[in-house]
């Protein structure tokens, strides 16, 4: 088992849950307000939206180099991989999760130490037709993730995602993982999640995997996680700063 010692810091300390924030493209003045509010609330990392459906032009490649270095004057940050809905998504030349994930790392790999890769609906349908697990593209971006050096928490999961989890093992594929954050599913649902958390908690330890559980509504005090936040944290998914 992998000593608690070599995780990235968000990992083991007592951080409430994080939402994902999405930095609209060349707003710094949004972006340097939405930094000096969270710093006066005390807030210890942000989770960076990146919606790697839509490409990287060189506008966008731009606004990363100077956004990334801005938030980690006082933050630790995480860009979180998420396939947003879009008309463009499906044409042809869109790039998928691993190569936009080792893109994103070649180019600005030395500001983070972890990537979240966030599991949405199509994901899901996806698998359905994949026969061999290692042909899906999430698979082999958890994989690639941590063969280029950074930790991977894998994010979004739901209880409809139990049996990819069990094969995700099965496989050896969930070893390069080094935490799973549950999706921040409707407050009326928490104890649904709950459930679901316990049990994944319980089956990463009866395979001697570890791996972090974090679920938004966690209120068991034998988690790693200081929930004492918890509610106040967003229940959303992600939010925007909008201008």
């Amino acid at each position: 088992m992998t000593s608690q010692q070599n995780y990235p810091r968000f990992l083991i300390n007592s951080y409430p849950y994080v939402p994902v924030t999405w930095f609209p493209v060349g707003k710094k003045k949004l972006a340097e307000i939405k930094c000096d509010m969270l710093k006066k609330e005390g807030g210890k990392m942000i989770r960076v939206g990146i919606d790697y459906n839509s490409g990287m032009s060189k506008r966008k490649a731009n606004w990363y180099r100077w956004l990334l270095p801005t938030l980690t004057d006082g933050f630790e940050i995480e860009p979180c991989f998420i396939k947003s809905p879009s008309r463009d998504s499906d044409l042809k030349g869109t790039p998928s999760l691993s190569e936009s994930v080792e893109a994103f790392i070649h180019c600005y790999g030395e500001m983070f130490s972890s990537v979240g890769l966030w599991r949405c609906q199509q994901e899901r349908l996806t698998d359905l037709s994949a026969e061999n697990i290692f042909e899906q593209d999430f698979v082999f971006a958890i994989s690639w993730s941590k063969h280029l050096g950074k930790w991977v928490n894998l994010c979004g999961i739901c209880p409809t995602d139990f049996n990819w989890i069990l094969r995700m093992i099965s496989s050896q594929v969930l070893k390069n993982v080094a935490m799973i954050t549950l999706d921040p599913v409707d407050e009326d649902l928490c104890g649904y999640n709950n459930s679901f958390c316990r049990i994944l908690k319980s089956l990463m330890e009866a395979k001697g995997l570890d791996i972090k559980i974090h679920s938004p509504f966690r209120s068991d005090s034998s988690d790693n996680f200081d929930q004492t936040g918890s509610k106040s944290a967003s229940l959303n998914t992600s939010w925007k700063i909008t201008g």
